[in-house]
């Protein structure tokens, strides 16, 4: 355990990858139906053809989400939000921004066919032209995600006045 996760006040939102393996079984199912449906059986044996268009496509489509699942997983996208700062973090880098740096965290609308109540979060930070935005629907315990950076935007206010 690392020091910054050691600290009781630290919540720690860990990057999503269930859409990968759902990604990936969904192609290996319509893989595995679509080539017994072109294969022959012929005296008890079942041949599958392999140099079919769409066989390869599919092929391909479970290879390429594959690496990305495997990607995703090596590189170990986190976001830590601690009561005075945001830290945005994976295997290669670590980037804090402390609360006094943050001018205002904006809440997008709700939509009624997206996963999450809020579809993203836009922070503007003291001295970048580009704001960070933050997509909870990507993050596991995406309402816990919501109430801390809901927390700290109250924090932010009565930080100001």
């Amino acid at each position: 355990m690392t020091a910054q996760q050691s600290n009781t006040d630290d919540k720690v939102f860990s990057h999503r990858l269930d859409f990968y393996w759902q990604a990936i079984a969904m192609y290996s199912v319509a893989l595995a139906a679509y080539s017994f449906l072109r294969g022959t059986i012929t005296e008890g044996k079942l041949s599958i053809t392999l140099n079919d268009p769409i066989v390869l496509l599919l092929a391909i489509f479970v290879i390429a989400t594959s690496i990305g699942a495997l990607i995703s997983l090596y590189i170990q996208r986190k976001i830590i939000i601690r009561p005075d700062s945001i830290i945005i973090h994976n295997r290669f880098r670590e980037k804090t921004i402390k609360i006094q740096n943050i001018q205002r965290i904006t809440f997008g609308k709700e939509k009624r066919f997206q996963r999450g109540a809020y579809r993203i979060i836009k922070i503007n930070i003291t001295g970048k032209r580009r704001l960070m935005r933050i997509r909870p629907s990507t993050y596991d315990n995406e309402p816990g995600l919501v109430t801390s950076l809901i927390q700290l935007k109250r924090s932010i206010n009565q930080l100001k006045k």
